[in-house]
């Protein structure tokens, strides 16, 4: 956990002024939200998110990593209020960022108590996911968010749904 702190705080040593990002270079500041404890407080990433959502309102990305830092600060309310504007149904256009809103919309659902919506939504997030899987870098990333989902929602409870879809699996390596 310590060495995924330490990767938060180099993130943001490295990062340009907010000023001088164009709508994708928020894209790697995702790894912000790929686990809970990565900063020891989120205001700061949050005002560079909400900078960027002023600077490119269309933008994905820097709505994608508000609604993420949102949800890891424990904002869950906000984090659904900003996830009802995300711009969803791009295509081709980042569908990573889509399927990871959905991830984090849904467990502000679970932790809201929302359980219905929440189930739905990381169903929707896991359908998604499937499309993203040949590209190994999402893939990766998606299944650290996945793997939280389960915890948050329990696998039998999703699966239970009726509308659980696994994964397709990597082929194992001999």
């Amino acid at each position: 956990m310590e060495q995924y702190r330490q990767l938060c705080r180099n993130r943001l040593e490295i990062m340009p002024p907010v000023e001088s990002l164009s709508p994708d270079d928020f894209s790697p500041l995702r790894v912000l939200t790929l686990a809970p404890g990565g900063l020891d407080n989120y205001d700061s990433t949050i005002q560079i998110a909400e900078r960027g959502i002023a600077r490119y309102p269309t933008a994905q990305a820097p709505q994608y990593l508000l609604i993420g830092l949102l949800y890891r600060a424990g904002r869950y309310e906000e984090a659904l209020n900003r996830y009802e504007n995300f711009p969803t149904n791009r295509g081709s256009e980042w569908p990573l960022l889509e399927c990871g809103a959905r991830y984090y919309a849904a467990f502000a659902n679970a932790r809201l108590n929302r359980m219905d919506r929440a189930r739905e939504l990381f169903t929707q997030a896991r359908q998604l996911r499937s499309k993203l899987m040949n590209v190994w870098r999402y893939r990766l990333e998606t299944n650290v968010i996945d793997r939280e989902g389960e915890q948050i929602l329990g696998k039998t409870s999703v699966a239970r749904q009726g509308s659980f879809t696994a994964p397709p699996s990597p082929k194992r390596l001999r």
